[in-house]
């Protein structure tokens, strides 16, 4: 978050997922589950299991709102003096480049 420093953590992973087409209305293959009291960060379960995230967006995540929970943070440290990476990955096509 923006009140943490570069000091503070390392590494955060930040999920935007996409719908996916073997999921059915009945039997979802992924879950965005509610947060656990007291434990900061995103659950999502795929095929029956969870996995935490930092945070978790869905297919209607737009790039101003990733930029200002993953990248200005990250763009702020560096002007502090920190280095800073932001690794997109995905498979081809799946929108890390989308506007």
């Amino acid at each position: 978050t923006s009140t943490e420093s570069a000091q503070d953590v390392a590494v955060q992973v930040f999920l935007r997922v996409r719908a996916d087409p073997r999921a059915s209305a009945a039997q979802p293959v992924l879950r965005v589950l509610p947060p656990e009291p007291s434990k900061p960060g995103a659950r999502v379960e795929i095929d029956g299991k969870t996995f935490k995230f930092n945070a978790a967006g869905g297919e209607g995540t737009t790039q101003a709102e990733l930029f200002a929970c993953v990248g200005q943070p990250i763009c702020c440290s560096v002007m502090n003096g920190y280095n800073g990476t932001v690794f997109a990955y995905g498979q081809t096509g799946s929108g890390k480049t989308r506007e």
